[in-house]
């Protein structure tokens, strides 16, 4: 069923309504600080990423331009150019308010390592069974299903682990 906000607000910038049909397969050309006019007229600065394909501009949240520098393997901006990602609908995300709003999210595109169910919900356990890990967040949430990762990615953690079997 159609969202009438996608036809009653037009936009430069991809919003969230617009991958109600689904996941958006992009590659970063650039990114740029632009002034944005907001509600009310009131203008900032924003971080804008611009794509190859043929598709609006897009300003990330906080917790999506943390998703992209994961992706990217960088928090440094002149490193996200060339980096292939998801842009997916996250329904239902609980603002500071306590309001629940729909919002953009970012992933790895699907050239990431395909495991074995049983085996990373193995991962999983153990990972969640030792309290003294240092693994860091962004690796939980990886192997949490919540990230896919590339096969260099991958890699890494194998080298890190080397007694978990893949």
């Amino acid at each position: 069923m159609p969202n009438f906000k996608k036809y009653t607000k037009t936009s430069d910038f991809l919003r969230a309504v617009d991958l109600e049909d689904g996941p958006l397969s992009v590659t970063i050309k650039k990114w740029a600080e632009e002034e944005v006019t907001g509600q009310g007229g009131r203008k900032t600065k924003e971080l804008v990423l611009h794509f190859e394909e043929p598709v609006k501009k897009f300003i990330p949240s906080n917790g999506t331009a943390e998703q992209i520098s994961v992706v990217a393997k960088s928090e440094d901006l002149d490193d996200w150019p060339g980096a292939k990602i998801n842009l997916f609908l996250e329904r239902g995300f609980v603002m500071p308010n306590g309001s629940k709003v729909d919002v953009i999210r970012a992933s790895a595109q699907s050239s990431s390592v395909e495991f074995d169910s049983t085996k990373l919900d193995k991962l999983i356990a153990w990972i969640e069974e030792d309290e003294e890990s240092r693994i860091p967040q962004v690796i939980k949430k990886v192997l949490s299903k919540e990230y896919s990762f590339s096969p260099m990615q991958a890699e890494e953690i194998k080298s890190k682990f080397p007694t978990l079997k893949f």
